[in-house]
This record gives C-alpha cells, structure tokens and sequence, in this order.
C-alpha cells in the first residue's frame, strides 16, 4: 500500500483509517520510500501477521456479515479498512 507520510504517521485519535494505529503498533512497516512519487510503501512485516490479519477478517466477516457498523455502504468501518489495504 502506497501512502504520504500524513496518511500514516499520525496520531490514532485523529486518523479517519485504521492505517496509522497498525503502524504505530508494528503490524504495518515501511518497506521503501518512492522519492519520486514522495509515498511510503508499508507491508505487513512477516508471513505471520499478515495470516492473522487475514484470519481476523475471515472471523469477522464471519460474525458480522454485513460489516461492524452494521452497514453496506462504503462507508464502513470494515470496507474502509479493506480498501486501504490494497
């Protein structure tokens, strides 16, 4: 996933994404900067946490199909999240 600085290093109580609290956590890390572009590509740091990652949203998909907030729209939580990740 590519993102500015500001998109991931900030604080938790004012990110709009989930990105900068598994930053600061360390289940996401910088794996190179594009100079060019000025974006940071971060990546899950090793095979075990993405696969946790995975089956977390397996179980939650499981027991919340129609996403956490209860809704369909883009808007939620779960989709946002998914989206960022891409």
């Amino acid at each position: 996933m590519e993102l500015s600085l500001e998109e991931f290093n900030v604080p938790c109580e004012n990110a709009s994404t989930p990105v900068p609290m598994l930053y600061q956590s360390g289940y996401l890390t910088i794996d190179y900067y594009n100079k060019e572009d000025d974006v940071y590509v971060l990546h899950f740091p090793n095979y075990e946490v993405c696969q946790g990652m995975v089956y977390s949203f397996l179980a939650l998909r499981h027991h919340h199909p129609q996403g956490m907030d209860g809704e369909e729209e883009k808007g939620s939580v779960k989709k946002r999240f998914i989206r960022n990740m891409e």
